[in-house]
């Protein structure tokens, strides 16, 4: 069973966001619910995202 609890109050969001976003990024979240997870900040860049090179695109 997890331990983490769905975070559903946009107010706790307002000390995060800038004043002016506020109003934008809650009608976004209204309108395409999002589930957050915070977790540990990681200890090596492994796994870091890099472009694809050579003018060929990503694969796998």
């Amino acid at each position: 069973m997890s331990s983490l609890r769905p975070f559903t109050d946009l107010d706790q969001l307002r000390e995060h966001v800038p004043a002016a976003a506020y109003p934008i990024v809650v009608n976004f979240l209204r309108r395409n619910p999002v589930q957050v997870r915070i977790v540990k900040p990681r200890l090596t860049k492994l796994g870091d995202y890099r472009s694809a090179s050579g003018g060929r695109p990503h694969t796998g």
